[in-house]
């Protein structure tokens, strides 16, 4: 058993050393003379006015703290029932289940948020 153990750690190693050498070997150290960031700022140059409908920047750092806070909660009640599941046995697979998809699901909403919000343009 120690000596399969042994195998799958060398064999897991040489993948990584190898796949990793190779990533590293692929990468282009030249830069294009016009950069991403370039091409983007053909698109953003211009201030969109929202009216009515801007929200202010104090506003959205208000918004994104209350998803954030709501986001922790959410993945600590995950951590207890699963905690519970594990260790104490409790039935609460379902709980644990609607907790985990709502994590999920304000996780992304709250991270497409804020990379629409802030974004460096």
């Amino acid at each position: 058993m120690l000596l399969l153990c042994r195998h799958c750690l060398m064999a897991s190693i040489f993948i990584t050393v190898f796949f990793g050498g190779l990533a590293m070997a692929s990468t282009d150290t030249t830069t294009a003379p016009d950069s991403a960031m370039d091409v983007i700022k053909e698109f953003t140059g211009g201030e969109i006015d929202l009216g009515p409908r801007a929200i202010s920047t104090k506003q959205k750092h208000t918004i994104l703290f209350v998803m954030g806070s709501t986001l922790l909660l959410l993945v600590l009640t995950t951590a207890v029932l699963g905690i519970s599941m594990a260790v104490y046995g409790k039935q609460v697979f379902v709980w644990h289940m609607i907790s985990a998809g709502l994590t999920v699901t304000l996780a992304l909403a709250h991270g497409i948020a804020a990379v629409v919000w802030f974004f460096p343009f």
